[in-house]
């Protein structure tokens, strides 16, 4: 049961962490119209974005603290998936 929640929680971290750097490039892309981009730019804030998400990841599980069950976490990573 152990590998199966490593894995499941594994998948659905890097989905949602996909999802949200694809959202912040969008906001970006709304925010500034006919932007002329390089690689090396969007490289630059495709990390930026994702350490941002990792940084809210961690305190979000500091937050929830250790005595949650598998399944609340679960339902609240589905929850922040679909609002993405």
């Amino acid at each position: 049961m152990g590998i199966c929640w490593g894995l499941a929680n594994k998948c659905i971290t890097h989905h949602s962490k996909e999802l949200y750097i694809e959202n912040e490039e969008r906001h970006f892309q709304r925010a500034c119209p006919g932007y002329k981009d390089t690689l090396e730019k969007k490289e630059k804030r495709r990390k930026k974005s994702e350490q941002e998400f990792l940084e809210s990841l961690k305190k979000h599980r500091i937050w929830m603290g250790k005595n949650i069950s598998d399944n609340d976490i679960i339902e609240n990573y589905k929850k922040f998936t679909i609002e993405m």
